[in-house]
């Protein structure tokens, strides 16, 4: 039997993730609708989505600019 996690990620066509929270609701036009909220798990968190690389700089945090000295 697969678990609901894996279903859920199986769906939308990701790996790498948690699924913390899905929802399946209906609107007043009888459209059914299904919302997952998810985050990357503790081996990709502060990995550069593009290089891969860890340690991502946060927003509003000062960059080091290495050519200056």
């Amino acid at each position: 039997m697969t678990s609901s996690n894996t279903l859920l990620k199986k769906i939308i066509g990701v790996k790498d993730v948690v699924v913390t929270d899905a929802e399946l609701y209906s609107d007043h036009d009888g459209v059914t609708h299904l919302t997952i909220d998810a985050r990357p798990n503790s081996w990709n968190r502060n990995k550069c989505p593009f290089c891969g690389r860890k340690k991502l700089a946060l927003v509003g945090e000062p960059q080091q600019d290495p050519r200056v000295s």
